[in-house]
């Protein structure tokens, strides 16, 4: 026993997690506190952007989730899309990003 009366064996284990990441497990991290969301029009790649979660209900965002989900409907699987131009969306996020 431990000076603090607790048996070593019975303390929390803990693995060290790797600092690198292969390109698979890069897709699909997601930092703390962000949400990520598929970007772009049927004409052009989807873009995968992460966005952070105080944005999710600022208007402008909120006008283009229920545009998607009238799009797309309410039962999407997987990441949200958002029909937009991503150069247009990324502008518009960086416009944004002192709303709170």
């Amino acid at each position: 026993m431990s000076m603090t009366g607790r048996d070593k064996s019975s303390s929390p284990t803990y693995a060290r997690l790797r600092s690198s990441r292969n390109d698979e497990e890069a897709k699909c991290f997601v930092r703390k506190g962000y949400v990520p969301l598929l970007v772009g029009t049927n004409n052009e790649a989807l873009e995968r952007v992460s966005i952070p979660i105080k944005l999710i209900n600022h208007p402008s965002l909120a006008y283009l989730l229920d545009e998607s989900a009238r799009e797309f409907g309410y039962n999407q699987q997987g990441l949200l899309r958002i029909l937009c131009d991503v150069e247009n969306f990324k502008e518009m996020l960086d416009s944004l990003s002192t709303w709170k």
